[in-house]
């Protein structure tokens, strides 16, 4: 995952180059695994904020869904 810094003027957003550390805050983990599916979750920190990144691969699917919360 990449943090990246973003400048905002009348016409849109334009990205500085300025890239910021994002910290692991546990290794990633299985959280939920049946014989179709199975959920695998990662936890990173910047400063004072938490992302929650989960992967699910599907059994009978070709794609991978990704879900993040921020904290």
């Amino acid at each position: 995952m990449q943090l990246l810094e973003e400048k905002v003027s009348g016409w849109g957003l334009k990205l500085t180059g300025k890239e910021f550390s994002v910290k692991p805050l546990k290794n990633s983990e299985i959280v939920f695994r049946s014989r179709l599916k199975v959920v695998i979750q990662w936890e990173d920190y910047y400063q004072s904020s938490k992302f929650t990144r989960q992967m699910i691969v599907s059994a009978n699917s070709a794609h991978r869904d990704f879900n993040m919360e921020v904290d």
